[in-house]
């Protein structure tokens, strides 16, 4: 689902994803949504 919607920058965003702390990882949680390279994931979008 994530790659149809991002497209060509699915490979920055999965890059970004793989070199988040664990610390980015709660974060994320707790604020329910993160931004990576202009495009906005929520928890809804990671299954």
């Amino acid at each position: 689902v994530l790659g149809k919607r991002l497209g060509k920058a699915m490979g920055v965003v999965a890059k970004e994803i793989k070199a988040m702390s664990q610390a980015d990882i709660l974060a994320f949680e707790k604020s329910g949504g993160v931004t990576f390279a202009g495009h906005r994931l929520e928890l809804s979008d990671i299954k």
